[in-house]
């Protein structure tokens, strides 16, 4: 009885985490009523139950998709606590869902203007992207180039534009090997880097 019992709050908690993790996309794509809140409702809820269970690396799993849908609203600051206790309470092994916290939160501090905190998280998920596949690579470095980029725009130094290139490339290669048609698309778009400064002008930033 007990083991029937559990069985089916598991398969209500993947309910609940798959149909929030689908109604935030979808709310981030198109407009819909409530907007972001019946995703925060469903993942919380799944939450609640995975943690009841023990399935703590599920319920970080969640916290993560949660933290997107406050990240999608503009609510950094709860999307940061979220991605935070996500990276912090369960991981043990996976160290591919860490990454995936870590890049996601690099992505959150990027936007709020933290962007030498958005590097230095990018640098702790490096350590992990041998557990994770093409895409998650791809989307890592994406990120990285990214931040690189607006981290020479706004100090004006070469050796950023350098190595964002590097990791537009490298991008591009991943995205190509998970045959990610969309991702691509936005590598070849955001690569597109202002003119280089004349050497005299050139600083030496912080090594990317």
């Amino acid at each position: 009885m007990a083991t029937n019992l559990r069985a089916q709050q598991s398969c209500g908690c993947e309910l609940l985490l798959t149909a929030g993790t689908l109604s935030g996309w979808v709310a981030s794509s198109r407009q819909i009523l409530g907007g972001q809140k019946p995703a925060e409702a469903l993942l919380n809820g799944a939450i609640a139950l995975l943690v009841q269970l023990g399935e703590n690396t599920r319920a970080a799993e969640a916290r993560i998709e949660l933290a997107c849908c406050y990240y999608r609203q503009g609510l950094f600051d709860l999307a940061r606590v979220t991605l935070r206790l996500s990276i912090i309470s369960a991981f043990g092994n996976r160290s591919g869902l860490k990454s995936v916290a870590l890049i996601r939160l690099a992505v959150v501090e990027r936007h709020s203007g933290r962007l030498h905190d958005a590097q230095d998280l990018l640098d702790q998920a490096r350590s992990f992207l041998k557990e994770t596949g093409p895409w998650t690579k791809g989307r890592f470095h994406l990120e990285f180039a990214t931040t690189l980029k607006e981290l020479g725009g706004a100090g004006s130094q070469n050796a950023y534009f350098d190595s964002a290139l590097n990791h537009y490339a490298q991008a591009l290669i991943d995205s190509n090997t998970s045959e990610t048609v969309d991702t691509t698309a936005i590598v070849r778009e955001q690569s597109r880097l202002p003119p280089p400064e004349p050497q005299a002008l050139r600083r030496s930033p912080r090594a990317p």
